[in-house]
């Protein structure tokens, strides 16, 4: 029989159509549910399994498929239900992968509009950007969108989860560096946004290859007390990480990616 997960795995395939999306979609929200509060392990593969089997024979989700298999995940309706979901609306931006850095300006610039226009339209949208260096990207390219970003700041609509300039590799990059990322980014947005000191507590990093030991260390020096990563490490969604001089930070590892 094949390993609890390694059926789950198989489901990329499946979202190429609305239907195969939907049902699949709902797979990985139970699957969610399932790690923190367990008991649904025979019911994801039974569904899973039953999903692959269509696949297999139709090359497709179809309609029907999609709907049979979402009968099974009807069992586990009353329980999902109870959970709250809060999304978190966040433009990762990377600074130069496979792409020029005029393509970067433009990607924030147009990013940052997109997003100044969802708040005008939602009026319980929430949004977070990080990376000091794209907020410079809109002072040098963009400037007439700064009072909008201001306000928003000012709202709580717009979260500054910015306490380095990019993302930077944090095995490489000596300690000297790291540090300075953190006060040149305090300086410069408290300067730009007028942010105050209790607004750079968090360090978002999803797109960072290497953590090192001294991180916690540096982190706490600069003021920053939570961690967010996706790469590195493979165990606790949620944990105290403890540097050698004794110095924490609370961190949440992103369980999907």
């Amino acid at each position: 029989m094949e390993s609890r997960h390694a059926a789950r795995n198989t489901l990329k395939p499946l979202l190429v159509n609305y239907w195969g999306k939907r049902v699949v979609t709902q797979l990985q929200y139970l699957e969610e549910v399932n790690q923190q509060d367990g008991g649904f392990d025979d019911l994801l593969d039974e569904a899973t399994h039953k999903l692959n089997d269509y696949y297999k024979k139709f090359d497709a989700v179809t309609k029907d498929a999609a709907l049979d298999v979402e009968e099974i995940l009807r069992k586990a309706s009353a329980h999902v239900k109870r959970v709250t979901v809060c999304c978190a609306a966040h433009a990762h931006i990377d600074m130069n992968w496979m792409w020029r850095f005029d393509e970067t300006v433009s990607i924030t610039v147009d990013t940052f509009r997109t997003m100044l226009k969802l708040l005008d339209e939602y009026p319980e949208f929430i949004f977070s950007q990080s990376q000091a260096s794209v907020y410079r990207i809109i002072e040098q390219y963009a400037p007439e969108l700064l009072p909008e970003i201001i306000k928003r700041i000012k709202e709580n609509r717009w979260e500054v989860t910015a306490s380095t300039w990019v993302e930077t590799d944090k095995n490489m990059t000596n300690g000297e560096s790291l540090t300075r990322h953190l006060l040149y980014t305090k300086r410069y947005l408290k300067k730009l946004l007028g942010l105050n000191d209790d607004m750079f507590k968090i360090d978002f990093e999803p797109d960072t290859f290497g953590h090192n030991l001294n991180v916690p260390e540096i982190l706490n020096s600069g003021g920053v007390k939570h961690y967010y990563h996706c790469r590195g490490y493979d165990g606790h969604i949620m944990y105290r990480w403890r540097s050698p001089s004794g110095a924490e930070v609370s961190v949440f590892r992103d369980p999907t990616w």
